[in-house]
């Protein structure tokens, strides 16, 4: 699983405190803070992504494998600012994120991380 204490030292990295995210949630701009589950099976690929990146989770197990995992959602009073104030995605986050889950993920899981290159889908 991957904690919200481990979500708590990868915004300490990125100079985002316990005080900020209170505030943030105080203000109505992030939402959560609970846990949530993620099922990987074979032949099925789950995962999420920011603006430019692709988390992916995978299994060649015929196993079905649920994990957890602690997060915030923006709002969309907060998705909104971010396009309004054009505020760029920090791929080194979402990569540092990605190797949370490498480390922490049941060895039967494999996460890979990929570009979303727009270019190349028109």
């Amino acid at each position: 699983m991957i904690s919200h204490g481990d979500f708590i030292d990868l915004f300490t990295k990125y100079k985002v405190s316990g005080n900020d995210i209170s505030r943030l949630k105080e203000y109505g701009l992030i939402s959560g803070g609970g846990r949530h589950e993620i099922t990987v099976e074979k032949d099925e690929m789950a995962g999420f992504q920011n603006d430019n990146l692709v988390l992916t989770f995978t299994t060649e197990s015929d196993e079905r494998i649920t994990f957890e995992y602690s997060a915030f959602h923006l709002t969309d009073t907060a998705k909104a600012l971010i396009d309004i104030l054009e505020i760029e995605t920090d791929n080194n986050f979402f990569t540092d994120l990605a190797e949370h889950f490498k480390r922490e993920s049941d060895s039967d899981v494999i996460v890979e991380i990929y570009d979303v290159d727009v270019e190349n889908l028109k």
